[in-house]
């Protein structure tokens, strides 16, 4: 069986819920756009309002970028960022 390594955030001001977002965000290769939604249905015993919270904190710190289309919001990691995290 192959070593699983994932990417974390060693910022300590992250929540919890922020940093199992970005971790799911970095983490999922198939992934490069979500949404909310799409979220939710990834953390279903967190609120809609919890996921989105979480992620205009990850939008404020720099860790992901908002991007805005007709009519949904996407969101995506900051790959700049990646460099200044750890794999764990």
């Amino acid at each position: 069986m192959s070593k699983l390594n994932l990417i974390t955030s060693t910022d300590t001001k992250l929540s919890m819920t922020e940093r199992g977002v970005l971790a799911t965000l970095i983490n999922d290769p198939e992934c490069d756009y979500v949404t909310v939604n799409e979220l939710s249905s990834v953390f279903p015993k967190d609120s809609f309002n919890c996921i989105h919270s979480a992620l205009d904190e990850l939008v404020r710190k720099g860790y992901v970028l908002e991007l805005r289309k007709k009519h949904e919001v996407l969101y995506a990691v900051n790959k700049i960022k990646i460099p200044q995290m750890k794999v764990i």
